[in-house]
């Protein structure tokens, strides 16, 4: 990595992009000094800042969006969740995010697990969580107590791609917690209008891209690309938003631009903030609701 970024600045670079792979940007960030500025496209996992006084970072940060989901549920008036992520490092650094986000503000995290990401049955992880009193599945008897669930949480954070989101929603509407409002971060979205099957996802709130929501004539990526890839897509295209002003923004300076993952805000940090709309599934198709704070 140093190699590659030292042969750019001998070639008359003025500024190096990249890269995304995070241990390839710890390497660069470890630099006392760059010659030119970079603007990494990952994050720095538990590290420290770089003291390089022009490096900066733009992410697509799961942690970030936790930490919004935590924000909003709160404003909405949500004090109890219960929390279920891929059982994958983003996973669990987004239950961590937002667990530390929600109880610092007052809230209480109830419950939270991780779930096998090719798992079809949710179920057996979800009756548990949910802690439902009867069988559901069960016909109910004269003497039967009625099924319920436990009353205690207001809400579930939810970290699922639309995949497994199309069978989690309705295994929670199944396990008689279909009244719980569910917040979600934006992988639960590939930016693809599919009303048939998003109807499965119904009212989910859930942090985006603003060119998820973007009409015809937003540049946006090829509908076969798998959902995993496709914000890269909008990350490449703020990095091109973006690069002009890395020479000028100084510290307490409020750059915001309006970018294609969202308001992208340049306050003299090195970590460039990404503020997300809001949005809500109604009858299988996206809502925007309004802009985080």
């Amino acid at each position: 990595m140093l190699d590659l970024y030292h042969r750019a600045v001998t070639d008359g670079a003025q500024l190096v992009i990249g890269p995304l792979d995070e241990q390839a940007l710890t390497r660069l960030a470890a630099e006392p000094s760059l010659p030119v500025p970079v603007l990494g496209l990952n994050e720095l996992e538990g590290g420290p800042e770089s003291t390089a006084a022009n490096f900066h970072t733009l992410a697509l940060s799961v942690a970030d969006e936790a930490e919004a989901a935590a924000r909003r549920a709160w404003q909405d008036g949500r004090r109890a969740a219960l929390v279920l992520v891929p059982d994958a490092p983003w996973g669990r650094r987004a239950l961590d995010a937002f667990g530390d986000t929600f109880t610092q503000l007052g809230g209480t995290v109830r419950s939270g697990a991780t779930y096998d990401m090719a798992l079809k049955d949710f179920v057996p992880v979800l009756r548990p969580l949910l802690a439902v009193t009867a069988d559901a599945t069960a016909a109910p008897g004269a003497d039967a107590e009625p099924p319920r669930r436990r009353t205690d949480i207001d809400m579930v954070f939810l970290v699922a791609y639309p995949a497994q989101g199309r069978q989690i929603k309705p295994t929670l509407d199944f396990l008689y917690a279909g009244d719980l409002p569910v917040y979600a971060t934006s992988a639960i979205y590939a930016g693809v209008a599919d009303a048939a099957r998003d109807g499965d996802l119904g009212e989910i709130r859930f942090s985006t891209m603003t060119w998820a929501l973007a009409d015809a004539t937003t540049p946006a990526p090829e509908t076969n690309l798998p959902p995993i890839y496709r914000p890269f897509f909008a990350l490449g295209a703020d990095a091109y938003l973006v690069h002009p002003f890395l020479a000028v923004a100084r510290p307490n300076a409020d750059v915001r631009i309006a970018g294609h993952t969202g308001t992208l805000v340049l306050d003299g940090g090195q970590h460039i903030r990404r503020i997300q709309p809001w949005a809500r599934f109604r009858n299988g198709r996206a809502h925007l609701e309004s802009e985080a704070q």
